[in-house]
């Protein structure tokens, strides 16, 4: 019996993990592939001068 609900467990989490990256997935990868020199250095200059607001 405790297995079972062991079994249960891993299968929710399963299928959350696997919707939780159909949804976020494609927004990561194009954050990932949006950093590049150019614009980092103007994300960290502009932070600089303007902080938070």
């Amino acid at each position: 019996m405790e297995g079972s609900w062991y079994f249960y467990k891993y299968r929710r989490f399963i299928k959350w993990l696997g919707l939780y990256l159909a949804l976020a997935g494609p927004g990561i990868i194009v954050m990932v592939a949006d950093n590049d020199t150019g614009g980092i250095t103007t994300y960290a200059a502009t932070g600089a001068k303007f902080g938070f607001n």
